[in-house]
């Protein structure tokens, strides 16, 4: 299932070879950073787990924002996964441009859908806090 939504996002993205596939993984890892961050959210909303200090709470979402990014990219790009990717789904070019803006248009609904939940879950939390 997740190499068919990074294979999404691969043929989404314009570029060529090994760029290519290292932007594929980098736009796969925004939404799952909104992702992430938002069940984290609200797993401390629903079970009222006390925040941490401010600077303790900020330095965690930071460290999701680096930490998914980079072992994405070591996941796809540099264990050569996004070969076998290709060699399973077939290469970019091979695909019919209907079905290339299809993947685009799902590709911004991911992120769109990531980001309205990372706003949602900010908001829930912030009414918690106060």
């Amino acid at each position: 299932m997740i190499d068919k939504i990074y294979f999404i996002f691969y043929c989404s993205v314009r570029m060529k070879g090994f760029a290519h596939a290292e932007r594929a993984s980098f736009f796969l890892a925004i939404p799952t950073f909104l992702i992430f961050n938002s069940i984290y959210f609200l797993i401390t909303v629903f079970f009222n787990i006390k925040v941490l200090d401010k600077f303790i709470f900020i330095a965690l979402i930071a460290s999701f924002g680096f930490i998914i990014p980079y072992f994405l990219s070591k996941y796809y790009v540099g264990s050569g996964r996004y070969r076998r990717i290709i060699a399973k789904y077939g290469s970019p070019r091979e695909i019919p441009s209907k079905t290339r803006i299809k993947y685009i248009i799902l590709s911004w609904s991911i992120y769109l859908a990531a980001f309205v939940l990372f706003i949602v879950s900010g908001r829930i939390l912030s009414d918690f806090l106060n």
